[in-house]
C-alpha cells in the first residue's frame, strides 16, 4: 500500500501533523476578531465530534487527502441549520452518486449524505469528482521505491547476497554436503548471527565475499527515491531525515518556505471547502474561517523580537496586540497606539 512505503508515510506523516498542528480560526468579518461566541467555534477550537478533537479529525483528513487524493467528512445540522460536529469517513469506503437533475449525493454503510452535508476536498483535480490519486499517477515511482525497501528489507533479514565460497575435504559425502550447507543456514543466516564461527571437519577453507550493500548501489537507490518522493510531496529534505545537505544557516529558511509554498496551498485549499460547507450563505457574510500560520512563519528570537518592535513603533499593532502574539497577558494602556517620533507629521 501507499502508506507501507517509510518515505511516503513520513512525508504523509509531516504534512498532516503540520497542517492539523496549525490554528484553524473563525474570525468575525465585521469586527476582525476571533468570534468566540459563534457556535462552530466550539466544534472547531475544543471538540469537532463526541469523540474527536479538532487535531484528530484534521489529521485523519489530511492523511486521506494524500492516500486517496480526496478527503471527506460529515457536517449534520439540527433543526435551526447550525451545524452539530464534523465527522469524518474513511475516503475508500464513500461512494458518490450523481442524479440527472445534476445534484451529487454520497453514500457510506447505510447512511446517505446531501452534497451539503459533506466536506470534501481534493487534491488533484484532473478528472470526475474525485481526481487521480497519488498511486495512480506516480505508480511506477512509488511502484520503484517499495519494492527497493521490500529487497533491502529481505537482505539483511536473510542476507541475499552470497556470503563466501566454502572449500570442503576430499572424498566429502553429499549427506555431509548436505548437512554443511544446512549448517551454514542455521548458523549464519539472518542478522542476529552475525559474526558467528563455524567449525567443521569436513569443511577445509572458507573465502568471504566483500560484496557489501554500497557495491549494489542499494543505498544509492534508496536515497534517490527518498529525495524523489520528498520532491512528490514537496517536504523539504530535512524534514524526513535528510541532513545532508541541511545546515544552521538553511534550515530556518527551508522551513519559511515549507509553509509558503507547501503548507499554505493546502491550507487554502481546505479553507475554501470549510467556509463553503459550514457556513450558510448568511453566516459567510459576517464571518470566515482561516488557518493562523503566524507561529509557524516566526524567525529566530532576534529577528522576530526586532519585527514586532518596528510594528509597535509604527502605530502598526498596539502594545497588547503584539504581547498577544507572544501569548502574554494584556499590559494597562498597552491598548493604545503609539508611533516613532520621526513619523510624527511636520506642522
Amino acid at each position: 500500500t501507499l502508506m507501507g512505503d517509510p518515505f511516503v508515510y513520513t512525508c504523509i506523516k509531516v504534512l498532516s501533523e503540520s497542517i492539523a498542528s496549525t490554528p484553524l480560526e473563525i474570525y468575525s468579518t465585521d469586527s476582525l476578531t476571533k468570534a468566540k461566541n459563534f457556535n462552530l467555534y466550539r466544534i472547531q477550537k475544543r471538540q469537532a465530534n463526541e469523540s474527536q478533537t479538532p487535531y484528530e479529525v484534521l489529521q485523519w483528513l489530511l492523511i486521506d487527502y494524500y492516500r486517496y487524493n480526496f478527503c471527506i467528512a460529515a457536517c449534520p445540522r439540527d433543526a435551526d441549520d447550525k451545524v452539530i460536529g464534523i465527522y469524518p469517513l474513511p475516503a475508500n469506503k464513500v461512494s458518490a452518486h450523481r442524479l440527472e437533475n445534476g445534484s451529487l449525493f454520497y453514500s457510506y454503510a447505510d447512511f446517505l449524505f446531501e452534497e451539503s452535508e459533506i466536506i470534501k476536498v481534493v487534491n488533484f483535480f484532473d478528472r470526475g469528482i474525485t481526481g487521480s490519486s497519488l498511486s495512480d499517477l506516480q505508480k511506477n515511482m512509488l511502484a520503484t521505491s517499495m519494492a527497493t525497501e521490500s529487497f533491502a528489507g529481505e537482505s539483511f533479514s536473510k542476507g541475499t547476497f552470497p556470503a563466501g565460497i566454502a572449500m570442503v575435504e576430499d572424498g566429502t559425502t553429499l549427506e555431509e554436503l548436505q548437512e554443511l550447507k544446512q549448517r551454514f543456514k542455521e548458523e549464519f543466516g539472518g542478522t542476529s548471527n552475525a559474526g558467528a564461527v563455524l567449525m567443521s571437519s569436513a569443511l577445509k577453507d572458507y573465502k568471504p565475499f566483500t560484496i557489501s550493500n554500497e557495491s549494489a548501489q542499494m543505498l544509492d537507490a534508496r536515497k534517490f527515491n527518498r529525495s524523489v518522493i520528498a520532491g512528490l510531496f514537496r517536504v523539504p529534505a530535512h524534514l524526513i531525515n535528510d541532513l545532508e545537505k541541511a545546515t544552521f544557516s538553511n534550515v530556518e529558511h527551508l522551513d519559511l518556505s515549507f509553509v509558503k509554498h507547501t503548507l499554505r496551498p493546502i491550507a487554502k485549499n481546505f479553507e475554501q471547502r470549510l467556509n463553503l460547507a459550514l457556513l450558510t450563505d448568511e453566516e459567510s457574510e459576517h464571518y470566515n474561517i482561516t488557518f493562523n500560520f503566524d507561529a509557524l512563519m516566526r524567525g529566530d528570537f532576534s529577528s522576530r523580537t526586532d519585527a514586532l518592535c518596528k510594528r509597535i513603533q509604527s502605530g502598526i499593532n498596539t502594545t497588547n496586540e503584539v504581547r498577544a502574539l507572544e501569548n502574554l497577558p494584556p499590559l494597562q494602556g498597552g491598548d493604545t497606539l503609539r508611533s516613532n517620533a520621526a513619523l510624527t507629521p511636520q506642522q
